[in-house]
């Protein structure tokens, strides 16, 4: 009857909400597409950062013009490294 979600809630927004939908009425193909492209704003997140996930998807939100904001300490921001690997992946994704 539900659903929860993390990042791809926060970060591809009311693509996440439609995947829901079309899975709840019987389109999983249209629904599934959707859910790759979950899997991998995530899989390509996760390996950006190596201390800690919620830095990534804050930045990565805020590229989107969605309201992630920015870590608090200890967590730090990424580096302009890891910013420029962020930035090619969702471009990579269609994202940006």
């Amino acid at each position: 009857a539900g659903w929860v979600g993390s990042l791809d809630t926060q970060l591809i927004g009311r693509d996440a909400i439609e995947m829901y939908i079309l899975a709840k009425e019987g389109k999983i193909e249209e629904a599934r597409k959707i859910q790759y492209l979950c899997l991998a704003a995530e899989e390509a997140l996760d390996k950006v950062y190596a201390g800690t996930f919620p830095a990534s998807l804050k930045y990565a939100m805020n590229l989107r013009k969605r309201p992630g904001g920015y870590p608090r300490k200890p967590i730090l921001p990424p580096t302009e490294e890891q910013k420029k690997h962020i930035q090619a992946v969702l471009k990579q994704l269609a994202l940006i």
